[in-house]
């Protein structure tokens, strides 16, 4: 059986606290879809083409061959749930970083059930020295001219650079 499961986000940029999602979601998945969904309640830095060139050059500067080979990228629009059921998936992965995205999170996911009962969500809480990690702080560290390669790997940071060189 192919354990699958769809991890969503806006990934405006992805960070280092996704990475370690992705990663250790590939320990007991044998296909994850990475899902780039467009969030109305936030405004986008990049495009849809723009997150999915990142995310690949980030998660080739992190992951191995094979577990790149078990990752699917694909952008929706609208919920989540009709995404999943299109793509064949009952399952989706969701990082936890602090409580207050528990709650958030829980919420999702019983909505989720309600609209789709097959559906499944696991929370996987970050590690403890990528809790603190979120794209709108990364944004916001690289527009000031922060340090942030603690935050990203060095092809998101440069990509951030560089799109908000064209603002």
């Amino acid at each position: 059986m192919n354990k699958k499961a769809i991890y969503p986000g806006s990934f405006d940029p992805i960070t280092y606290g996704h990475i370690d999602i992705i990663s250790r979601s590939l320990k007991f998945l044998d296909t994850l879809i990475i899902g780039v969904g467009s969030n109305h309640n936030k405004s986008s830095l990049f495009n849809h083409n723009e997150k999915k060139e990142i995310i690949i050059k980030a998660l080739a500067e992190h992951l191995t061959q094979s577990e790149l080979k078990k990752i699917t990228i694909a952008h929706f629009e609208g919920l989540l749930v009709n995404f999943a059921k299109e793509s064949h998936v009952n399952l989706i992965i969701r990082g936890i970083r602090v409580f207050s995205d528990f709650e958030y999170e829980f919420n999702l996911a019983n909505i989720n059930l309600k609209l789709m009962p097959e559906i499944e969500t696991i929370f996987l809480p970050t590690v403890e020295n990528k809790q603190y990690i979120g794209s709108t702080s990364l944004k916001e560290i690289v527009a000031l001219g922060g340090d942030a390669s603690s935050f990203a790997p060095s092809s998101v940071i440069k990509a951030l650079k560089e799109k908000i060189k064209e603002l």
